[in-house]
């Protein structure tokens, strides 16, 4: 019985506190930064603070992992950049980074 309680509570709990995009950000490729912004309950943008953030040449591609803790941006100077994302939104480089991956790494489509 402890066992099936124990089981529904993180049900529950699941059920409570679903994912939710809480910052968007956009690749300036021509000003070689990405621009950060909080999304509101009502769907409104926010700049974050200390945004545009500079992430190397000519960011052209980004995506963020499932549980929103990291940026990974593609440029057309043969490297991707990993960034944790913030509490607060602010994007800081991870150690290692920028990784080279070969000439103008574009999206796979997936």
């Amino acid at each position: 019985m402890r066992r099936v309680l124990s089981t529904l509570a993180i049900g529950l709990i699941t059920l409570v506190a679903p994912l939710r995009a809480e910052f968007a950000y956009v690749a300036n490729s021509s000003t070689n930064n990405v621009s950060g912004f909080r999304i509101r309950e009502n769907g409104a943008l926010t700049p974050l603070p200390g945004s545009p953030f500079a992430v190397g040449v000519q960011p052209i591609l980004m995506t963020v992992d499932p549980v929103g803790q990291f940026l990974y941006l593609a440029n057309f100077h043969q490297t991707i950049y990993g960034f944790r994302i913030g509490e607060n939104g602010a994007l800081t480089p991870l150690p290692g980074s920028p990784v080279a991956v070969g000439v103008q790494p574009t999206s796979n489509g997936s």
